[in-house]
């Protein structure tokens, strides 16, 4: 399962970070279309975009001790 997330960053403003609410994915690649879809819906705002950048966190679960391990994925 994976997670988006989607760092942006705009001329005279602070970094944003959007956590998507509609996942996780199963695919890295559904995970990297729904960054990218976040950013594109981002850029409608007219907002100056310096940078955007989708990242997709593949979340582990342990059935043992109930606990999320992450693995960064680009």
């Amino acid at each position: 399962m994976f997670q988006a997330f989607v760092f942006i960053f705009v001329i005279g403003g602070a970094p944003l970070t959007i956590e998507d609410e509609l996942g996780p994915y199963n695919t890295s690649i559904e995970c990297f279309y729904r960054g990218a879809t976040i950013i594109k819906s981002f850029h409608e705002t007219r907002l100056a975009i310096v940078k955007a950048e989708a990242m997709c966190l593949e979340l582990k679960k342990d059935a043992e001790l109930e606990k999320q391990d992450v693995n960064f994925i680009r």
